[in-house]
């Protein structure tokens, strides 16, 4: 594996690995259907934690099923409402390929301005459009509660990683780190996985993300050398 950086490679020594991911089990083939019904009853009790919401996309994505991936969106813009637009941006572009155009089209209009997202189209798999009162998420400042907000993501992970759900732990990290790569739990708890499940391709694929934000730290840049060798 190659990985262009403008840093120099530092040796990997091991020191990411905790003893706690040695007695994990690896959940293999992790059925989408289940990772969105889960992240859908995150989003219940959580509907501030954007992680859940960009995960449960990717998840409705896997499925291949319009219903959900539009639910899965519309509640992200219900709870963003006139915020977060770049995010709200990012994850259209990812989904477009699997609305209908006339969902695109509305969906368009409301990043634009012209449409509310309580106006969009109502979907019985949607939990926060029409009719459920939800806080927006302030974008703005961080304030203490915002940062207990931001950390429910990486305890979510945690306690996923406690029962050998290692795969949907990575994808609610992998989530989290879209929304905030600067974010130091979000980054070593990923890391940690990667290294004890030797995933390459998507250390590769993290790595560069945080990259191209301007995030990665010297962790990140010394297990470098030990996913080029990892099998």
């Amino acid at each position: 594996m190659t990985i262009e950086t403008v840093n120099e490679h530092f040796p990997w020594e091991g020191a990411f690995i905790l003893d706690d991911f040695r007695n994990l089990r690896l959940s293999r083939g992790i059925n989408a259907a289940k990772s969105y019904a889960f992240l859908t009853r995150q989003i219940q009790r959580r509907p501030q934690e954007l992680a859940f919401h960009v995960c449960r996309i990717k998840c409705a994505l896997q499925m291949r099923d319009e219903e959900a991936v539009y639910a899965a969106v519309l509640d992200l813009f219900s709870i963003l409402d006139d915020k977060g637009l770049a995010l709200r941006k990012r994850m259209l572009s990812k989904v477009a390929d699997s609305l209908s155009s006339q969902i695109k089209t509305e969906l368009g209009q409301v990043l634009s301005g012209q449409l509310s997202a309580q106006s969009l189209p109502y979907c019985a798999c949607s939990v926060l459009h029409e009719g459920m009162s939800v806080e927006r998420v302030d974008l703005g400042l961080p304030t203490p509660d915002k940062q207990v907000t931001a950390l429910d993501s990486v305890n979510t992970a945690r306690l996923c990683l406690e029962s050998g759900q290692i795969e949907q732990a990575q994808e609610i990290l992998e989530s989290q780190l879209e929304i905030e790569p600067e974010r130091e739990e979000v980054k070593a708890d990923l890391l940690e996985i990667y290294c004890a499940t030797r995933n390459a391709s998507s250390f590769k694929a993290s790595y560069q993300l945080l990259q191209f934000r301007g995030c990665l730290d010297n962790a990140w840049k010394d297990a470098v050398s030990f996913f080029a060798t990892a099998t």
